[in-house]
């Protein structure tokens, strides 16, 4: 391929693997990966001796979303340098990214024999475990990893948020780990340079959201509308994202925010004094302790209100932030509250949804009753808890003949599909009542799967989102089972908003009850099918505006709050 960035200059040193290394280079500044492994893929084969040349071709194999070449590059590295057992690393997050999650456990594992590699790769390790639906082992892993790892580490978030996959932990337990991690996070930070004092009569508040996935994730599905609803006579809306990748989502949530800052590469400090030049009154993080997230950020406390909302089912544990919006059904009085923030439950379901503007018409229902009904699920394979997969078991030997598909990324695994598929078969459910289906790469595809499902169950103790929105839209009713958690009860504020609460249920057994009427009910069924998505435009979960003057409204209050 004849491209300025590869070809070397038209001399006798063309040959030379410095032209070609040079030429990968400018390939790089000019952000075509692609470019520069082809370059490199040259500079190896004048050179295939030479360890970093193929670091390098996996560097860039990598960036180039070839994780199988990439894996095959670090493995050249291992073989040409074998005291090198942190490239173990390398090929095992390939490995990840390729699905083959068992192969990766296994490079994980044999890189913590290395002691100084030994936090990274079991970080890593139980990322996988609870990709694999196996969160248990990953809080074992994680808890292994705490013993030794600073405070600052991004693992102990990771583990934090594993935290809500577990069966084993009440709320309040999950809460507390959470405060504790806070207290011993905020005691290494130095103080930073105060924000402007409070003008507690001010009209027109500038607030920014801070977020690693305002691109095709799902949080960007729930933040558009919210960004779009703000009323623009008394809020400047401001957009700080924390990941490099910028795709059709990106480009358009830019075109909502009324400044948008690429934070990605500016590390805690940097950007909380940026926000703090930027004038920022209010700081909405949208990612918690979630992946990317930058927790570092709000302990700095660069803006005078600080609030966290959507992407992390909790508290953050940190006193700096002040507030955590969510409404009275995913958060009843009677639970949760034990977090470091004021809780401020709106008026209103705290999530409003844009649904992607690609997704296909409804399918027409499926009227039979009983025997031939399939289930369906397309949470990851880290909300399969026992508790939730024996729930699942018990619904379907509640109707005979019934079916369960299940759709997620891990299922490209065969051993996932056949674990899976032994642990349904310990509570007396055969594979041939699964289908145990990967993920589908096209947005459209995945939506499409729905018309194959009649009836979506809920994932417990660690509800859906996203995948009840989509199923909702794509005219599937959901059974929910209502927990102890706002993890566990975000289905009861979705569904609620719909006047769908029957479909809620606290315990097994009415989840059970209320999962075999709906297979019975043909003609409910029917008009859910093809009244759902009329019903989510027309209800407040498609209600941007409303959204945001909720929020806007517990803003000003707090803000002029003494």
């Amino acid at each position: 391929m004849e491209n300025a960035a590869v070809k070397p200059p038209p001399t006798k040193a063309a040959a030379d693997v410095s032209n070609w290394t040079d030429a990968a280079l400018r390939a790089r500044k000019l952000s075509r990966p692609d470019l520069a492994a082809q370059a490199m893929a040259r500079a190896v084969g004048l050179s295939n001796r030479d360890p970093n040349l193929w670091l390098q071709l996996g560097h860039d194999l990598d960036a180039a979303r070839d994780p199988a070449g990439a894996e095959q590059a670090y493995r050249q590295v291992a073989a040409l340098v074998p005291s090198r057992p942190d490239l173990r690393l390398n090929v095992g997050a390939m490995l990840q990214k390729q699905n083959r999650f068992a192969d990766a456990a296994e490079e994980y594992r044999g890189a913590a024999a290395a002691s100084e590699n030994q936090l990274s790769a079991l970080n890593n390790l139980a990322g996988v475990q609870a990709a694999q639906g196996r969160a248990d082992a990953a809080a074992k892993t994680y808890d292994r990893a705490a013993k030794t790892c600073d405070a600052a580490s991004p693992m102990l978030s990771n583990r934090l948020y594993n935290l809500h996959y577990l069966d084993s932990l009440c709320d309040a337990e999950i809460a507390s780990e959470h405060l504790g991690w806070g207290r011993r996070f905020a005691e290494r930070l130095s103080p930073m340079t105060e924000p402007a004092g409070r003008d507690r009569d001010k009209r027109r508040l500038r607030i920014a959201y801070m977020s690693p996935n305002l691109n095709r994730h799902s949080v960007a599905y729930f933040a558009e509308p919210l960004l779009r609803g703000h009323d623009r006579r008394r809020t400047d809306v401001l957009c700080y994202s924390l990941s490099p990748v910028v795709d059709p989502m990106t480009e358009r949530l830019k075109t909502v925010a009324d400044a948008w800052v690429d934070a990605s590469r500016l590390d805690d400090a940097s950007l909380a004094a940026r926000i703090v030049a930027d004038g920022v009154d209010v700081l909405i993080d949208l990612a918690g302790h979630t992946a990317n997230g930058r927790p570092g950020v709000l302990a700095r406390r660069p803006a005078s209100l600080q609030a966290t909302y959507l992407g992390y089912p909790n508290t953050t544990g940190l006193d700096a932030v002040d507030l955590r919006f969510t409404d009275g059904l995913a958060d009843p009085a009677s639970t949760g509250g034990a977090g470091s923030e004021h809780m401020i439950r709106l008026p209103r379901p705290f999530l409003a949804y844009a649904p992607p503007q690609d997704a296909p018409s409804v399918r027409p229902q499926n009227l039979s009753r009983g025997r031939d009904v399939v289930f369906g699920s397309f949470n990851n394979l880290a909300k399969l808890s026992p508790s939730c997969l024996a729930l699942w078991a018990e619904t379907l030997h509640a109707v005979p003949g019934s079916r369960l598909v299940l759709k997620a990324r891990a299922f490209a695994d065969a051993g996932n599909r056949s674990d899976i598929e032994d642990r349904f078969a310990r509570h007396g459910v055969g594979r041939e009542r699964l289908d145990l289906r990967p993920h589908t790469g096209a947005l459209k595809d995945h939506l499409a799967a729905y018309g194959e499902v009649d009836i979506a169950l809920d994932a417990a103790p660690y509800n859906g989102a996203t995948t009840t929105m989509e199923a909702l839209w794509m005219g599937a009713p959901v059974v929910s089972l209502a927990g102890d958690r706002h993890a566990g009860r975000v289905g009861h504020s979705l569904l609620g908003a719909l006047g769908l609460g029957d479909l809620v249920q606290a315990d097994g057994a009415g989840f059970v009850a209320a999962a075999a009427r709906l297979a019975d009910d043909v003609e409910l069924r029917n008009r859910l099918r093809h009244g759902l998505r009329d019903a989510v435009a027309a209800s407040p979960l498609s209600d941007g505006a409303g959204l945001a003057q909720a929020i806007e409204a517990a803003i000003f209050r707090a803000w002029r709050a003494a």
